[in-house]
């Protein structure tokens, strides 16, 4: 089951720029994206207009802890 319009439009209103199911370090230059092991890519430093706090998308694939 793939993620529907509703998930892309949450998605926009928090990350602009990211879209899903596209590459996440090509998806966007707006943000600070680190490897975060286990877990996937991490922006600490992301503050939403709405004062959420740090950015973390989790990817389907294993992420090693180097950036690649």
């Amino acid at each position: 089951m793939y993620p529907g319009p509703n998930m892309q439009d949450a998605l926009t209103a928090y990350a602009h720029g990211l879209t899903l199911g596209r590459r996440v370090l090509t998806a966007s230059t707006e943000y600070d994206l680190r490897v975060a092991p286990y877990v996937g890519y991490r922006d600490s430093a992301f503050v939403a207009p709405s004062g959420l706090r740090d950015l973390i998308i989790r990817v389907n694939r294993h992420v090693g802890d180097v950036r690649p």
